[in-house]
């Protein structure tokens, strides 16, 4: 099994700025996210005709945004 990792910049980006945010108070749980998140967004973007997605494409959206933002004040408690 492998991943295509040519946007590797882009990962180490996500996985920073979500670290920097220490949104689940564990760096290895912040990475697991972050590569999570962007193997997930990927396919949803290769993929985003396809009818699984529809109705979850505005939460990722909106989670992505959330990310983005420097005025998310909240932290997620991993369990």
């Amino acid at each position: 099994m492998g991943f295509d990792l040519a946007n590797y910049n882009a990962l180490l980006h996500i996985f920073n700025a979500i670290r920097d945010k220490n949104l689940f108070g564990k760096e290895v749980t912040d990475l697991e996210f972050a590569v999570g998140l962007k193997l997930f967004t990927k396919v949803i973007i290769r993929q985003k005709n396809h009818p699984l997605f529809e109705a979850l494409r505005p939460q990722i959206l909106e989670l992505i945004e959330d990310l983005r933002s420097s005025s998310m004040e909240y932290k997620i408690i991993e369990l």
